[in-house]
């Protein structure tokens, strides 16, 4: 889910942030990231 702090300020999708930040800029990222979740409880990268 995203998250929104006292200021107002809303978690990017991963898709805002490289629309700002471009592909290699990983320093910092705060961006909503997907994570599944398959039959047997294992949890692994969304976006993998």
């Amino acid at each position: 889910s995203r998250a929104i702090d006292e200021t107002g300020y809303v978690q990017p999708t991963l898709a805002e942030l490289v629309a700002v930040r471009g592909l290699n800029s990983f320093y910092h990222n705060n961006a909503i990231w997907p994570w599944r979740i398959d039959a047997n409880g294992e949890v692994t990268n969304g976006q993998a």
